[in-house]
């Protein structure tokens, strides 16, 4: 096959370089992170983790991993109350926004990109999230860090964080985080 494009939504790989010679204009990639933030795997995490921008990027791949010049993007607000969970989903829902916005002049091959400021980037790979499982309660954390972690890590159906109770047993921790509607006095 000789394809104008190759397009990956949300992709979980990375493209074989003889994959991306195949395509005769290019290789593009829509990417739930606001890049050059949280590059590689689970933005919405890192986004938190981070206190990095959180958004969605369409960018041309290239050799690396998402460090290609920048098609479209659109920064999604992160407020305190959100989870990996619901970052995942505003990014979600304006993913396809965002392309539909932008499809028609990469069809017609008249784009303009933007080259990625790599002094400010951020790369994260699945090894880095599999850490991010245990919280060890002989640890000292800022309160805001251990907040952001359980947030960051809420997103069900996949798992949250654990810790090992004084029994040894595993005990997954989750956050539930919402405005108050009155204030306290």
């Amino acid at each position: 096959l000789k394809p104008d494009y190759i397009l990956t939504m949300m992709c979980c790989g990375i493209l074989n370089p003889k994959i991306i010679k195949t395509a005769k204009i290019g290789c593009i990639n829509l990417h739930l992170a606001y890049l050059p933030y949280c590059r590689g795997r689970n933005p919405n995490v890192w986004s938190i983790i981070q206190k990095k921008p959180a958004g969605i990027t369409i960018h041309w791949i290239d050799e690396n991993i998402d460090t290609g010049p920048i098609i479209a993007q659109k920064k999604i607000e992160v407020k305190s109350i959100d989870t990996g969970k619901s970052i995942y989903n505003k990014c979600e829902k304006n993913a396809s926004k965002l392309f539909k916005k932008v499809w028609p002049k990469i069809k017609l091959n008249k784009i303009e990109s933007v080259k990625q400021n790599n002094k400010i980037s951020t790369l994260n790979y699945g090894k880095d999230f599999n850490k991010l499982s245990e919280i060890d309660l002989k640890k000292k954390y800022k309160a805001e860090d251990l907040i952001n972690l359980m947030r960051a890590k809420t997103f069900t159906p996949f798992p949250g964080l654990i810790f090992k109770d004084r029994l040894g047993k595993e005990v997954q921790v989750r956050i539930n985080l919402s405005y108050l509607k009155k204030k306290i006095k």
